[in-house]
């Protein structure tokens, strides 16, 4: 029920973006993790100059990845077309004096981090890692295509006071639904559109079970 509040809520945050029109295309890669296969889509590469540039602006911004698998021939449908079965947000803030990022992943779990490396942000943000055996599954044999779609916002002083709030009661244990409307009215900088390519599973790389 939280996963499928959180995805919801990434859904309607997405929809208020501002969408730029290019779009790159990415390359998902098959790996083994923990005994078990998995899809890793590495888009740290794919925001725009104007995303990152906001990204070490200095202010508390939140970048959000969302993967939506699009039916065939619909890669330029509206992106709430498409089904979203992936998502993850973020808060980062770049100190320009210690160089480092100050991170906070915001899902039901959240994480932080203080990292010196824009690629170590990229890791914990910017990269989805697919372990759903159906969804595997289905791009074992002749592979496919996914979309991303990788938003950016600088925030205001009183939305990263929000932000800390509801990671403090995160700590505590608490689930609120203010978190989902919180997101809801974000209105986001900047969105790019990636088309991601999968390759065909290769030999050596098994499919679990899964859960």
């Amino acid at each position: 029920m939280k996963s499928a509040l959180l995805i919801a809520a990434l859904s309607l945050a997405s929809s208020a973006s501002a969408q730029d029109n290019s779009v790159l295309v990415a390359l998902a890669r098959w790996q083994m993790k923990g005994g078990q296969a998995q899809l890793v889509v590495p888009l740290g590469d794919a925001l725009t100059p104007k995303q990152k540039s906001i990204i070490g602006g200095g202010f508390t911004t939140v970048s959000q990845l969302t993967l939506r698998q699009p039916t065939p021939g619909s890669d330029d449908a509206d992106e709430d077309e498409m089904k979203l079965f992936y998502g993850v947000r973020c808060s980062v803030k770049f100190d320009a004096w210690e160089e480092t990022y100050d991170v906070a992943r915001l899902d039901e779990q959240p994480k932080t981090a203080i990292v010196k490396e824009y690629a170590a942000y990229g890791d914990l943000c910017l990269k989805a890692e697919i372990t759903d055996p159906k969804r595997l599954t289905e791009y074992s044999k002749a592979g496919g295509t996914l979309l991303a779609f990788l938003v950016v916002k600088q925030t205001s002083v009183e939305e990263a006071s929000k932000i800390k709030e509801w990671l403090v009661q995160q700590q505590s244990g608490v689930m609120q639904s203010l978190f989902s409307h919180m997101l809801g009215e974000l209105t986001l900088n900047q969105s790019v559109r990636v088309k991601v390519m999968v390759p065909p599973k290769p030999t050596g790389v098994e499919l679990g079970k899964g859960g």
